[in-house]
């Protein structure tokens, strides 16, 4: 049944078939879409789950950390990347190296499976952003919206800060949202780094419907 208000195609307009990269070979014939508020990509992943088919998007959700402080939790948070085949963009400079051996161990043998992009400066990824689009989503304590309120999209950036200071101002007033992560505990200043990081993420992979 199609949502409330849902819009009925008779066919998969072309668009769809460009942005989501569906086997139409392997897939039974799709005889009708329905599209609503919630993404595209729920309806695709139930209707081709029912026959044990998935589909990959042209565009996925990233992982930035800007000015990275301390090695375990890059590598923590790049052992979650690795697990969900998410990017993950470093942005320099970082109190490390890309070689330290806490970072590695922190991420273990996944190294190979991680997706990371390296950029110096705040400059050389704006470029990188510039190129391919989508939304700066900034996590910080002084974000304007809760993260389970918050609508994230297949493009989104996922900017987290330094574990010290958080995103800099900077950025924090270049991001086209900011959100925050709420806390019971208001003697808590904020969460590990890596956790914020693994709890924005599926909670947009949940929105966005990546069951698996």
């Amino acid at each position: 049944m199609p949502a409330p208000g849902g819009l009925i195609f008779s066919t998969v307009p072309q668009v769809y078939k460009s942005k989501y990269l569906i086997d139409f070979h392997r897939a039974p014939a799709i005889k009708k879409i329905y599209i609503s508020p919630l993404p595209l990509a729920r309806y695709l992943n139930i209707y081709l789950g029912v026959h044990g088919l998935r589909f990959h998007e042209a565009f996925m959700l990233r992982v930035v950390l800007v000015h990275p402080q301390i090695p375990p939790n890059t590598g923590n948070i790049a052992r979650t990347c690795a697990a969900t085949g998410t990017e993950l963009h470093l942005v320099g400079p970082l109190g490390f190296e890309i070689s330290d051996r806490y970072l590695k161990r922190a991420g273990l043998d996944y190294w190979p499976y991680v997706n990371l992009h390296y950029h110096d400066s705040l400059d050389a990824f704006e470029a990188v952003h510039q190129q391919q689009g989508g939304r700066w989503i900034g996590f910080s304590t002084a974000g304007k919206c809760s993260y389970v309120q918050f609508q994230f999209q297949n493009d989104d950036w996922l900017l987290f800060g330094c574990e010290t200071t958080g995103l800099p101002p900077t950025v924090l007033d270049a991001c086209d949202a900011t959100v925050y992560i709420p806390m019971s505990q208001p003697g808590v200043r904020s969460l590990n780094l890596s956790v914020s990081a693994a709890v924005g993420l599926f909670e947009a992979r949940r929105q966005l419907g990546y069951f698996g």
